[in-house]
């Protein structure tokens, strides 16, 4: 899932979503901000009330309905799921590059940002009302010589990131059916329980075997590309939970054979 939206100015000059209920444009904000990047997400009214419109007077069912009048949303059904897509989501996320192009005139001085404080080019702090303090203190804007110093600095050792290279074949294969998850899911913290597994002499087949049953798990819930998917480094943890999706599979396996049988009859 993409990690950002564009939003263009028509979008709060629009007269047909002008007229809409605030809550209903609220809705549709957050329909687009937790849409994919093809305008498409699972239409799950009680799931998207409490992650936009958490509030006991709101009828989510009939907002989706007034969008779907106005034309800003679409309504279909695959495989008996209901789904939600943005009509014409590709023409907002484009960006032509003509209008990327600011219309204001530049800073006479490029800034500087800090916690407290903004720095302008009169070479006065003004104060942030976002901040509980002021000051009357004055500090000029950072030369052009002074910034080439600050460059030439050495700069502080950061800690290297895990490579692409560092993690081995087998974890690779099996995080590339891992489920995708809406959220955090690292990768680094999913591969120290991993080799923490693999150190307590847990076989890699059985890892494996764990993921493709999560997988189809999430995949019979709806759940890929949710916030409902579990963390790599919380399936891989101490508590083993790949273990429960292949108990999981053996049940359904089992009902299968169960349902088998009595059809042959």
């Amino acid at each position: 899932m993409a990690k950002s939206r564009i939003i263009k100015p028509g979008f709060f000059t629009n007269d047909v979503l002008g007229e809409l209920s605030p809550l209903c444009r609220l809705l549709f904000s957050g329909l687009w901000c937790l849409a994919d990047r093809e305008g498409r997400l699972v239409y799950r009214p009680k799931k998207i009330k409490a992650e936009i419109l958490p509030y006991d007077n709101c009828k989510v069912e009939v907002f989706i309905d007034e969008l779907q009048k106005c034309g800003f949303l679409g309504i279909y059904e695959h495989e008996k799921v209901i789904y939600i897509q943005i009509i014409n989501w590709e023409k907002h996320q484009h960006v032509h590059p003509k209008e990327a192009e600011s219309i204001f005139p530049e800073p006479p001085c490029s800034f500087t940002y800090t916690s407290t404080f903004t720095y302008t080019s009169t070479y006065t702090r003004i104060h942030n009302p976002c901040m509980n303090h002021a000051s009357t203190m004055h500090e000029p804007c950072m030369s052009h010589a002074s910034k080439e110093e600050e460059k030439d600095k050495p700069q502080p050792a950061v800690a290297s990131k895990h490579k692409k290279n560092d993690y081995s074949p087998e974890f690779e294969e099996i995080w590339a059916r891992y489920p995708r998850r809406y959220g955090s899911n690292s990768k680094e913290a999913a591969y120290r329980c991993y080799k923490a597994r693999r150190e307590e002499k847990e076989g890699s087949v059985a890892l494996a075997v764990g993921v493709d049953n999560y997988r189809a798990y999430c995949e019979a819930e709806s759940f890929i590309g949710t916030k409902w998917v579990m963390q790599g480094s919380k399936f891989f943890g101490r508590d083993k939970h790949y273990l429960e999706h292949q108990e999981q599979q053996k049940e359904r396996t089992l009902q299968d054979a169960i349902l088998e049988q009595l059809e042959n009859k």
